[in-house]
């Protein structure tokens, strides 16, 4: 069974093609503001280099945030379109799903400004802890208060890619199928909890 893997909820544009639990190509590039540009021709170039085509890919498992509006929102795009147009299982997962780390308890973090973060507690590939906004002071309490747990951001662990695809990879095992793709909607955080 052939996966198709993409996160597009951060600067950084990632994408994989697995084979069961084996990656056969990816991509993992820091493109700020450039994903719609880089999105199709990324995938043609993956798909070449696993020597696969569209029609091979039997599921897709995507961020659906939180992170970037926009990002968030092209790859919404490009996996509905995908469902709809061929038979491919869809798998939702948070952004910070994708910092899960085998046997390790993880407070996984993400930028989302005016000093907020993204944070979800995640041990080995369970997540504990949803998704949530927390200011910068009650993270670094959270950090002090449990020593046993690392901090490990986005920024750091796309650094690492074989750890992302391996998250993805077990997401399916955390995480419903998508029944419906038109109910599929994006994972959207405002307030401090």
């Amino acid at each position: 069974m052939k996966t198709l893997v993409l996160d597009t909820s951060t600067p950084y544009l990632v994408m994989g093609i697995l084979q069961h639990d084996h990656c056969l190509a990816s991509s993992v590039h820091l493109l700020e503001r450039q994903h719609a540009e880089q999105l199709l021709p990324t995938l043609q170039a993956l798909l070449e280099q696993a020597q696969s085509s569209l029609e091979e890919i039997q599921e897709i498992i995507f961020s659906h945030g939180p992170g970037s509006f926009t990002g968030i929102r092209l790859a919404l795009t490009m996996v509905k379109t995908l469902g709809l147009t061929q038979t491919i299982d869809v798998y939702a997962i948070p952004s910070l799903y994708f910092l899960a780390l085998p046997n390790q308890k993880v407070i996984a973090t993400m930028d989302a400004r005016g000093h907020r973060y993204y944070v979800a507690i995640l041990d080995g590939y369970h997540m504990i802890q949803a998704p949530h906004i927390v200011d910068e002071s009650s993270l670094e309490a959270r950090l002090i208060e449990d020593p046993e747990w690392k901090k490990r951001s986005i920024e750091t662990a796309f650094h690492e890619p074989k750890t992302l695809f391996n998250a993805a990879y077990h997401a399916k095992q955390q995480f419903p199928k998508v029944t419906s793709l038109g109910t599929l909607v994006p994972m959207y955080l405002k307030d401090i909890q």
